[in-house]
């Protein structure tokens, strides 16, 4: 049996589906507004980076903090997208903080995007890094970019 499924936009793998349509905001078939969780956002992410940071190069991890040396930290990233050198040591080379899709206005989506700029600063100043790089991630969209050691001086 032949299925109908057909790839779109960045879920090009079936295996992607279930976690895209629990984390995007939908209409039930009674017009009701679902109001999928965090952690749905959180799992579509876990699934879908894999495919553009495989093992054993990347390696994804959740709940990462930016600094290790604050004494008393409590902050952790959603997630965080770490590489391998050539002396087979871990660096973070993405910060993802992830919130569901409903009720996401503007104001929402700055201080999502404040907070992942907070990571990645906190992150640069402990490290010798020149880059880091962001991702928010709001149910299935995306947006990304760098911050350069240069952003904070």
């Amino acid at each position: 049996m032949t299925s109908s499924w057909q790839p779109h936009g960045l879920i090009r793998d079936q295996d992607l589906e279930e976690s895209y349509q629990n984390a995007k905001k939908a209409i039930d078939s009674k017009g009701n507004s679902n109001d999928p969780k965090e952690f749905f956002t959180v799992h579509l992410w876990e699934d879908f980076l894999p495919y553009y940071f495989p093992r054993p190069d990347f390696k994804l991890n959740s709940e990462q903090p930016p600094s290790s040396k604050k004494k008393g930290a409590d902050k952790q990233c959603d997630l965080a997208i770490k590489y391998i050198d050539d002396q087979f040591s871990w660096h973070i080379l993405i910060f993802a903080e992830c919130k569901r899709a409903k009720n996401t206005s503007k104001s929402r989506i700055r201080d999502l995007e404040t907070q992942a700029q907070g990571y990645c600063q906190e992150f640069l100043e402990e490290n010798d890094a020149a880059i880091v790089f962001a991702m928010t991630l709001v149910g299935p969209y995306v947006r990304c970019w760098s911050f350069p050691m240069a952003m904070i001086l």
